[in-house]
């Protein structure tokens, strides 16, 4: 693995976790509380699915 994805990565899994330690002590409804942890999820997942088709390594 090269060392910027490792740096990377290892730099997502804090703001991750605080993420979602701040999510979880917050005192909200079930369906607020579970759209406010899916739709980056989903926003996150499309920008890297269409990052992906337009420099051509979707398909390849």
């Amino acid at each position: 693995m090269k060392s910027s994805k490792l740096a990377f990565m290892v730099a997502l899994v804090p703001l991750a976790a605080a993420y979602f330690g701040s999510l979880s002590t917050l005192d909200s409804a079930f369906v607020a509380k579970s759209l406010l942890i899916v739709l980056p999820v989903q926003v996150g997942a499309c920008a890297y699915l269409v990052y992906r088709y337009w420099s051509d390594k979707l398909l390849r």
